[in-house]
């Protein structure tokens, strides 16, 4: 067997858990946005406007997970297995103080924000309900969670998170059912209830990961609970993960791309836009799973002392991320205007969507944005994967500054300048291309930094 296909059966051996658990964590946001959607196209809408807003969130507070999986990445590379338990345990420390106060934040700012998104009270008021629930309620257990998942992503004990992530998704679920449409005695709760759901199901996958960490084979080999938090690795781990949190900032331009989109196709092309979204999330996902399993190799590659074996496994990944995300792209534009129609079809006894328009029209409007974002979606997967593969290898400012520019130099205006073009015609088409301009500019940015190599020397 040649060294390339030793290097991707490892890469793919790793990647396979994080993939599928990222794939299920989308299969349960494809579960909301349904079962969501069959209780009304305002609730569908509010939970699209709100979806950018959570992401935002939860990019900026979860970031504890980036500087814990390189710093546990490269302890493993150098051998160095019980110092990977006390950044566990500083790394906790971190998510407490963070994870409370954007608990808070969630709780009080959604009815403050929402409404100056949509004109709709409707709409505001439901996306405002979910993010209580969802953010207020869940966003310091996420925290928690993530930090747990760095330490067994960097350690390449990828099985673990694939079995809490398994745990996480059946209950939630499940918990959809009974909130959402109030079953089991619980009143209806419609989009809120996903919301509520969502952060009952992080509470579990917390006590999960505490209780898979507290066994004696882990506190034997990794000093897991054991080892006291220590300040200098606590900074070391934020140094690593604050420019991950202010990259996530730069993504409040998925909110205001979500306002162009509803100024210039209303509520419809809103509704549309959330199930282009959960389905674009889908590939996403699959490229961060495998960038996540990247940022470990490389981080294991340079703590051994091997700059060019991290090189290898970089472009390695792209192309495996590259060939998976294209057969994913291809099965979804077979299938493009059947999950359409269902996803936005509020009821099966129902054949009207916003008002007096049939679903197929609906259909026939959101095709085109759909099938040419998949298309992106195969160039976005480079941009992601290197740029995890960066942040794997400590160069995290690159990946920062790159995120904010993009964002809102090539984003944002290339999507006022497509509605504005499409305006008489295709309005939601000509928001599209404006997301998609960013998924160029982002793949081409990160395949430049990767290929110059200046990640080689950092020191972590």
């Amino acid at each position: 067997m040649t060294h390339g296909r030793i290097r991707l059966r490892e890469l793919a051996t790793l990647a396979a858990p994080v993939v599928i658990g990222q794939v299920s964590h989308i299969l349960v946001g494809f579960a909301d946005t349904w079962m969501v959607g069959k209780t009304g196209q305002v609730a569908l809408a509010g939970l699209g406007l709100a979806a950018p807003v959570f992401l935002v969130g939860f990019l900026f507070f979860s970031a504890l997970f980036q500087g814990t999986q390189t710093l546990c990445a490269r302890r493993l590379g150098e051998d160095n297995l019980e110092e990977t338990g006390t950044v566990l345990s500083s790394a906790l420390v971190l998510a407490l103080l963070v994870g409370i106060p954007a608990s808070l934040i969630g709780i009080f700012l959604p009815e403050v924000l929402m409404p100056g998104i949509s004109d709709d009270a409707a709409t505001a008021e439901v996306a405002a309900d979910y993010l209580q629930y969802r953010w207020g309620g869940g966003m310091w257990l996420i925290v928690i969670a993530f930090v747990f998942r760095g330490f067994y992503w960097g350690l390449g004990l990828t099985r673990t998170d694939l079995f809490v992530s398994v745990l996480f998704n059946g209950a939630n679920v499940f918990l959809n059912w009974v909130f959402i449409f109030g079953n089991l005695g619980s009143e209806p709760m419609g989009a809120a209830g996903a919301g509520l759901a969502s952060a009952i199901a992080n509470a579990l996958s917390v006590a999960v990961f505490a209780a898979l960490t507290m066994r004696h084979v882990m506190r034997k080999k990794y000093a897991t609970f054991r080892a006291r938090p220590q300040k200098g690795i606590a900074v070391r781990v934020l140094r690593l993960s604050l420019p991950r949190s202010v990259q996530a900032l730069a993504f409040t331009h998925a909110i205001v791309f979500f306002k162009i989109v509803n100024d210039a196709a209303g509520t419809t092309g809103l509704a549309i836009s959330a199930v282009i979204w959960r389905f674009l999330g889908f590939t996403v996902l699959v490229s961060l799973g495998i960038g996540t399993a990247t940022a470990t190799l490389v981080g294991r590659e340079l703590g051994r002392g091997n700059p060019d074996e991290a090189a290898r496994f970089g472009w390695i990944a792209v192309k495996l991320g590259v060939g998976v995300v294209t057969i994913i792209a291809a099965v979804f534009s077979l299938f493009a205007e059947q999950i359409l129609g269902e996803f936005l079809t509020v009821s099966h006894a129902l054949s009207v969507y916003d008002g007096n328009r049939p679903t197929a029209e609906l259909v026939a409007i959101g095709v085109m944005p759909f099938l040419v974002m998949l298309v992106f979606q195969i160039i976005d997967s480079v941009g992601i994967i290197l740029s995890r593969a960066l942040n794997g290898a400590g160069e995290v400012l690159y990946v920062m500054y790159a995120e904010i520019g993009i964002a809102w130099i090539v984003c944002i205006p290339a999507t006022l300048l497509g509605a504005w073009a499409l305006a008489d015609s295709a309005p939601l088409m000509g928001a599209w291309w404006g997301w998609g301009a960013y998924c160029v500019a982002w793949a081409g940015a990160m395949a430049w930094r990767w290929r110059r190599g200046s990640w080689r020397s950092i020191q972590v």
